[in-house]
């Protein structure tokens, strides 16, 4: 889960330090302390490169406006609405009163286990939200990005524990991915590509394609024939693109291709920005620190 990763990625990785460290505690070896130092400095230089590379990515890209975007990865900040027809998430009866009147949200029930509690059910929603600046409206798809929520609440009913994360209608939300543009002024002119892509699609049916082209009736594709069908493509191609052009633009958002951070937020850019600087720097003196005294215990500076 992404979101999870994201959220909690700090806490995760200083959990993983204290649990090194109390090891190694207890152990009290000389050996032991040098390789679980170089361990916990190994985890935070990761951890550092993860943080610093949110934040790089938040504070790189200046905001953009819905009507005027650019294609390509984008960052934009607006209000949280839920899209026209849908209403607010609700999920079953049974399953409580997880997700209603969210625009988004993610969950986990757990169940207590002696003295522990024992995950048994987890997910999150997949509808699309909808990210209005002023300018014009951006459905935000969830799928694959990372959600950092400042709203969570949990509850407990029985032997059960219910946790919940979520984004409400009217939050502001912002989101860095990839922006796209379709119908309308916006649409992409035809290109060599989508005629590969045509032409390879009409040529896995070749009865259609030879009843279509062959016109000299050989049972076969000559270079005039096959000049045709580029021809027939192009002009397919423009027709539906004129189509396209006669429609509504509609703006998405979606996780990019090329692996890039996607990030959606209610809360503020700046502060999102701030929240994973402090981790960096955080996990930026752990590796550090855990350099020198690794090296102090191994050359015998640091007495144990």
């Amino acid at each position: 889960m992404p979101d999870l990763r994201a959220a909690y990625a700090g806490l995760i990785t200083s959990g993983a330090h204290l649990i090194l460290l109390l090891f190694a505690v207890r152990a009290n070896n000389r050996y032991v302390w040098i390789g679980t130092v170089s361990i916990i400095s190994g985890i935070s230089f990761f951890a550092w490169l993860n943080a610093n590379r949110r934040r790089l990515a938040i504070d790189d890209h200046p905001t953009a406006r819905v009507a005027s975007a650019p294609q390509g990865y984008v960052e934009l900040t607006g209000i949280c609405r839920i899209p026209a027809g849908n209403s607010p998430l609700g999920l079953r009866a049974e399953e409580l009163a997880l997700g209603v009147g969210h625009a988004w949200f993610r969950y986990r029930i757990e169940e207590r286990s002696g003295n522990r509690w024992k995950t048994v059910s987890t997910g999150r929603s997949d509808q699309e939200m909808v990210l209005d600046d002023g300018t014009g409206q951006c459905f935000v798809d969830p799928e694959g990005a990372e959600i950092v929520t400042a709203h969570k609440r949990a509850w407990y009913q029985g032997d059960y524990r219910y946790t919940e994360w979520f984004i409400l209608p009217n939050d502001k939300l912002y989101a860095i991915g990839e922006f796209k543009t379709t119908g309308g002024a916006g649409s992409e002119p035809v290109t060599d590509a989508d005629m590969r892509l045509l032409l390879t699609d009409w040529k896995r049916d070749p009865s259609a394609l030879l009843a279509r082209f062959d016109r000299n009736n050989d049972k076969q594709i000559d270079v005039v024939e096959w000049e045709d069908a580029r021809q027939a493509a192009r002009t397919a191609l423009e027709e539906q693109h004129c189509e396209d052009e006669a429609q509504p633009s509609v703006h998405t958002m979606s996780r990019p291709q090329d692996g890039r951070m996607y990030l959606i937020s209610n809360l503020e850019p700046g502060k999102l920005a701030g929240r994973y600087r402090l981790w960096a720097w955080f996990h930026l003196t752990i590796f550090v620190s855990g350099v020198a005294a690794a090296s102090g215990i191994a050359t015998g500076l640091i007495p144990l």
